[in-house]
């Protein structure tokens, strides 16, 4: 079942901004969507490869989706800013998720928590630029 994470993380940014237009808190919605997703379709403990896939699916495809944006409002620069920065990030906490996707539900929702501040913080610093 796991080798539909990557579709799922293709398609998940584009699902996912409605709901962060209505509730402006992303670094909440997809962090908690992203963990609910990869611990909802496990692979054996030793594959990590369709979690990788899902990490940077998502990272692009949220950075097209941003693209648009940047488009509207000629700031191209951001484009590349964002795709060299996010991907690290999704990429990342989609490994950490999956690392941990087999412990019990305290240790999870424990690093769980940690990606959704890392991501508040990314977020707040590009802000600043």
């Amino acid at each position: 079942m796991s080798q539909l994470l990557p579709l799922i993380a293709a398609i998940l940014p584009y699902a996912l901004w409605p709901l962060e237009l209505i509730l402006p808190f992303p670094h909440l919605i997809e962090e908690l969507a992203k963990a609910f997703l990869i611990r909802r379709f496990p692979s054996p403990k030793s594959q990590y490869l369709p979690y990788i896939a899902f990490g940077l699916l998502f990272s692009f495809s949220e950075t097209v989706l941003y693209s648009f944006h940047y488009y509207q409002f000629g700031y191209y620069s951001h484009f590349f800013l964002r795709l060299f920065t996010t991907t690290p990030l999704h990429l990342t906490t989609s490994l950490v998720y999956a690392k941990f996707r087999h412990h019990p539900l305290p240790i999870f929702t424990f690093f769980l928590l940690v990606g959704i501040i890392f991501h508040y913080l990314y977020n707040t610093l590009l802000s600043l630029l």
